[in-house]
């Protein structure tokens, strides 16, 4: 485990200050994009976040229904590999059809602020 961060910045050379100043950072980048649109869709809030995405609770302005929109972490923009598993993600559960799994409606991308373009896939809203 020591020898995956053995890089120039790893969390073992951060102070805690540092630390909890990126945490902080990250999430106000996060809570940035509510109220903000991404391309039709409106922010409302973050439903949740995992290590490929955080996701929100949009608007469709041109439907009218909820979505959930997956956005790729703006750190992750610039790694290709990222970026291509994260579309590889979107082709696959739109390949799929069964009762458990989310329908992807599209994969998106928008400019955000000065981090470049950065990648979205709006699907299916299930409450719960």
């Amino acid at each position: 485990m020591l020898s995956f961060e053995s890089g120039e910045n790893s969390f073992i050379d951060s102070s805690p200050e540092d630390l909890a100043a990126e945490m902080f950072s990250d999430n106000e980048n996060k809570q940035s994009l509510v109220n903000k649109n991404i391309g039709r869709y409106k922010v409302q809030r973050i439903l949740g976040e995992g290590g490929m995405g955080t996701v929100y609770l949009a608007q469709d302005t041109r439907l009218a229904r909820l979505v959930a929109l997956k956005v790729l972490p703006s750190e992750m923009v610039k790694n290709e590999d990222r970026v291509q598993r994260f579309m590889h993600e979107a082709r696959s559960a739109s390949a799929l059809n069964h009762p458990h799994i989310l329908t992807v409606y599209e994969i998106g991308e928008f400019q955000q602020d000065d981090s470049g373009t950065n990648h979205f896939i709006p699907m299916e809203y299930v409450e719960g």
